[in-house]
């Protein structure tokens, strides 16, 4: 099988970080942590991110997470093993912070 080379659908890991930063900067710039107010934020932040990217109408499949945590002073450890082709395959992910929480974001 001969390796995926559309370069018209290479995956632009940098593209995709502004568009992670920009989701967490629009759905969390401003709020104080809440339980209450979690899993619509991460609801949120992953719909809005599949959106933007199904808009560039690349032939990939996505898989988004979004980790928030209530920043007590403690650190956010997170890990992710894939078995996948290292060439046709990437990932990226950013981290966001306020006074309050963190949120870690991967696609």
């Amino acid at each position: 099988m001969e390796p995926f080379q559309d370069t018209q659908s290479h995956f632009n890991a940098d593209e995709v970080k502004e568009i992670i930063q920009q989701v967490q900067k629009s759905v969390l710039g401003n709020v104080q942590f809440s339980v209450k107010g979690v899993n619509n934020w991460t609801t949120t932040m992953i719909e809005n991110i599949l959106k933007r990217l199904q808009a560039h109408e690349k032939p990939f499949k996505y898989i988004v997470t979004v980790v928030i945590v209530q920043r007590t002073g403690a650190g956010l450890q997170s890990a992710t093993q894939c078995f996948w082709d290292n060439q046709t395959d990437v990932h990226c992910s950013e981290k966001f912070e306020n006074e309050t929480l963190q949120c870690l974001t991967t696609v």
